[in-house]
């Protein structure tokens, strides 16, 4: 297990077991949590794919509206677990700067290809995730999104979809996974996220699991 240098500091990297990781897991927390508490699955996940590296940043810490203005790790703000009218997801550019400078780095640095890095994330990170990953010019090997939701008010996903997300999109593959009992993260925000992205973004290879009682 190692640490990044300047910027990225708060980023966990658990290297390949093999000698040069050929494959590279960037996996984001959820509100309030760190990096390295997803690390215990990195460990398990490589024990099967030691040619993987894992690379699990920590999300700035920001105010954030629901917990009353107390700064806590979060990719952004959130005002509100009930609805996604009001919200303008203050934070996500720079989120997004600190995701996408991980990846451009594999790609520059260490010649990891595109389609040889998959993004995932747990809630609020799932929800980066999506965002982000749906965009990217050159397109990941995938994308994994679990009990998340497309963070674009409503109904301003057609144009996001026609602005910001190129047709090669549609070749990434997207593994999503909800609890139907979600008590946090709506499983019908999770449910409209998979709508989009399989009818206005064209994915062709998208699994979304539903898991009663969860």
């Amino acid at each position: 297990l190692a640490k990044m240098d300047g910027d990225d500091a708060k980023t966990f990297v658990l290297r390949a077991k093999e000698q040069e990781a050929t494959a590279v897991v960037i996996f984001l927390h959820g509100l309030g949590d760190t990096g390295y508490g997803w690390l215990p699955v990195a460990k398990q996940l490589q024990s099967e794919c030691p040619w993987i590296k894992f690379i699990l940043p920590t999300a700035p810490e920001n105010p954030v509206t629901i917990n009353r203005g107390s700064k806590m790790t979060s990719w952004y703000d959130i005002k509100s677990l009930d609805s996604m009218k009001n919200e303008d997801f203050k934070g996500l550019p720079e989120s997004i700067k600190i995701v996408q400078r991980l990846i451009d780095r594999e790609i520059e640095k260490n010649k990891i290809p595109a389609n040889r890095i998959i993004l995932g994330g747990f809630s609020q990170g799932s929800a980066v995730t999506m965002f982000m990953g749906l965009q990217q010019k050159q397109p990941l090997a995938g994308l994994i999104a679990l009990s998340g939701y497309l963070p674009v008010p409503l109904p301003k996903e057609s144009d996001f979809v026609k602005e910001l997300v190129p047709e090669a999109i549609e070749n990434t593959k997207v593994f999503m996974g909800h609890g139907e009992s979600d008590a946090v993260v709506r499983f019908e925000w999770g449910y409209h996220a998979k709508k989009v992205l399989s009818e206005q973004a064209k994915v062709k290879s998208l699994e979304f699991h539903e898991y009663p009682g969860l």
